[in-house]
């Protein structure tokens, strides 16, 4: 049956009217086979569809009580909708008790329901819940949590919000597994969508809404604006929230935070906070996560000099997950993206708040694709990675793939920094600008914490912070101009197309040494705890970069190829050397021939007294490709060099002869 209940009362003093509702239905009072949009005044196929297999069935194979519930499925096993029904509620909910309940029985991928933030579906998604049967897990982002599920089984979902407190939570069977407070904090209406095979059940749906009536005087504590897990040992800046739920404005107010070992108060004053309005307090006082301390009490008093009239919401505590990251350890990201991609500047908000919230514990690089920032060898191993759908992508820990928004990749940092790794890292870094070749010589050492053997292996990635170009390829395309999408950063204020000349672009990998695989013979196959290994990667700065911007990326390969840990090492902690002298010609040098060619050149020398002779080739990206010290030489010498499985282009040649080299260019034909 189904009922709809409407009580309807006045509250006098402001003149508003107030009613509680409450909507139920268990699919018994339609037929086997009634599309429900079709049979029912209260659902709709999503804007009014009237495409082919937008309604969705009522049902007898399943059902909780009764007979009958509603069956939502895709159409195919690799395809998502067309069904889409859509169930508004009377009104935008943004205040009062929100009471929301349903039956479902996932079985196939999986299920899927979103909340609208109004009667008209389209404008607003303020809940997803994703049921994803292969682990029994539903993820809901909004509140940065998942939990677990029973597949192929009848279960209670309810979703409980005080809206006007802002307060949500979600119960699975009766057990509350996430609470939080939500960035869009409105309710307006149920969306059953199927994503890619899903296929479930759905009965005895309910929803309720209990009005909010203000007092006179009342001022609420929120809470803090502090994320749900914390890295412990890390400091955090604390922000709280107040509501006025009172008709009365507040215009002072005294706020204090402690965790039973530190603390913060503010006084406030000079403020005018209306009806429903919100507050946030910045407090002086920073909080060091502490999982002996996690849990935070917040109280408010002294409201317009005195008291308010509910004291019930003046104090909040909270507690808060602290993690401990393993000693030593950094999480690798490599940012799949693209000045063509639209939706890419969602990962270069997430780039720019993990780099500065979680440097120490965060190695991010932006890894491009399609422009003028693309290190070839880099984005085919970004894109070719398991699991890596499209732009944006996040490579975490070369272990799995994430969206690179600023949730996901702060939730992954959390998932990966407690993993202890094998071994410490460390780069001593020398800087030489000679006046022609501007070197990066990076020394990567590896300490090992235990005993280790296999194809363990170092790389190095190049990276460089405030890029810019002139081209048209340094246009970045923008999803989320007008703010259609949601806020983004500042983004949503920004044009479809955001000029060059509006574009910086930061963590840009440059050069990736050792190769995507990590460089074979780095390390030895067998490993001591105690000891510290090292090998040593160059890199020749090209005239377009600016070292000064550089960072060294040191990482750690696993023999599986996962990162075990990471490491930057920036330009400020790098060593400038400049001890040997560039010269257009030496006495010594006599040339290289043939030149061009396709084969085998040599680099001939007539060395008059015994000197130190190293030749290294550069492609023209700036990469080292050939390394070699043939120690103290003297008289003549002709230096073999094969070029014949090298392709065809322009490579250059420093010869290096004592304290002094000369530089030459090989055409390879």
């Amino acid at each position: 049956m189904k009922k709809v209940l409407l009580f309807l009362f006045v509250f006098a003093a402001t003149g508003l009217a107030y009613g509680q509702i409450m909507w139920s239905d268990d699919f018994e009072s339609y037929n086997e086979g009634d599309m429900i949009a079709a049979s029912s005044p209260d659902w709709r196929t999503w804007q009014n569809s009237t495409a082919a297999n937008a309604d969705a069935p009522v049902t007898s194979d399943q059902a909780v009580s009764g007979k009958n519930s509603l069956h939502i499925f895709s159409a195919t096993a690799t395809a998502q909708g067309p069904m889409d029904v859509f169930l508004p509620f009377p009104a935008a909910y943004n205040t009062g008790m929100l009471h929301f309940e349903m039956m479902m029985y996932v079985q196939g991928n999986g299920a899927y329901f979103n909340f609208q933030g109004t009667p008209v579906e389209g404008t607003a998604w303020t809940l997803n819940s994703t049921f994803n049967s292969a682990d029994g897990v539903v993820s809901t982002p909004e509140a940065s949590s998942s939990t677990e599920f029973p597949v192929e089984k009848w279960f209670k979902v309810v979703v409980d919000v005080d809206l006007t407190l802002n307060q949500w939570s979600l119960s699975i069977d009766g057990n509350v597994v996430s609470q939080w407070r939500n960035t869009d904090n409105r309710v307006g209406g149920l969306n059953l969508y199927p994503l890619e095979g899903h296929d479930y059940y759905v009965d005895d749906v309910m929803y309720s809404h209990e009005p909010f009536v203000p007092g006179n005087l009342d001022l609420a504590m929120l809470g803090a604006k502090l994320p749900p897990r914390m890295l412990g040992g890390k400091e955090y800046n604390v922000t709280a929230s107040v509501k006025n739920l009172g008709v009365m404005p507040i215009n002072s107010y005294d706020i204090t935070w402690t965790d039973g070992v530190t603390s913060g108060t503010k006084s406030i004053t000079g403020t005018n906070i209306a009806i429903f309005g919100e507050e946030e307090v910045v407090f002086d006082e920073s909080y060091m996560a502490n999982s002996a301390n996690s849990e935070l009490t917040f109280t408010i008093s002294n409201i317009n000099g005195g008291s308010d009239d509910s004291g019930d919401n003046d104090s909040k505590t909270t507690s808060y997950g602290i993690v401990t990251p393993a000693p030593d350890k950094a999480v690798f990201v490599e940012e799949g993206t693209g000045t063509w991609c639209p939706w890419c500047t969602r990962g270069t908000v997430g780039m720019e708040y993990m780099a500065a919230e979680y440097k120490k514990y965060f190695v991010g690089i932006a890894v491009h694709n399609g422009d003028p920032m693309t290190v070839a060898e880099h984005d085919l191993g970004v894109r070719t990675f398991p699991g890596f759908t499209g732009f944006p992508g996040g490579v975490i820990d070369r272990t799995i793939e994430a969206d690179p928004s600023a949730l996901n990749l702060e939730n992954q940092l959390f998932n990966f920094i407690t993993e202890t790794p094998v071994a410490t890292l460390s780069s001593d870094v020398e800087f030489f600008d000679d006046g022609t070749f501007r070197t990066v010589t990076a020394t990567v050492n590896a300490t090992f914490k235990e005993d280790v053997s296999g194809d363990y292996r170092l790389l190095a990635v190049v990276s460089e912070d405030f890029v810019t170009g002139t081209e048209n390829g340094y246009n970045q395309a923008n999803a989320y101009a007008g703010g259609a999408n949601g806020p983004m950063g500042g983004f949503e204020n920004l044009p479809a197309t955001i000029p060059a000349s509006d574009m910086i672009y930061n963590h840009v990998s440059r050069a990736i040494l050792g190769g995507f695989a990590g460089q074979e013979g780095s390390l030895p196959g067998a490993m001591s705890a105690g000891e510290t290994y090292s090998y040593t990667f160059t890199y020749v700065v090209p005239e377009d970069q600016d070292p000064t911007q550089m960072a060294i990326a040191a990482v750690l390969l696993e023999p599986n190829g996962t990162a075990n840990n990471a490491k930057f090492t920036y330009y400020s902690e790098w060593s400038t050397v400049s001890n040997v002298t560039n010269v257009e010609t030496h006495e010594a040098f006599v040339g290289i021939s043939p030149n061009p060619t396709n084969d085998v050149t040599f680099i001939k020398l007539n060395l008059e007294n015994s000197e130190d002779v190293s030749v290294e080739v550069y492609n023209n990206v700036g990469q080292m490709i050939l390394n070699r010290n043939y120690g103290q030489l003297a008289g003549k010498q002709s230096i073999p060099f094969n070029v014949g499985n090298l392709a065809k282009g322009i490579y250059h040649t420093k010869v290096n002869i004592g304290n002094q080299f000369v530089t030459r260019s090989i055409v390879v034909q």
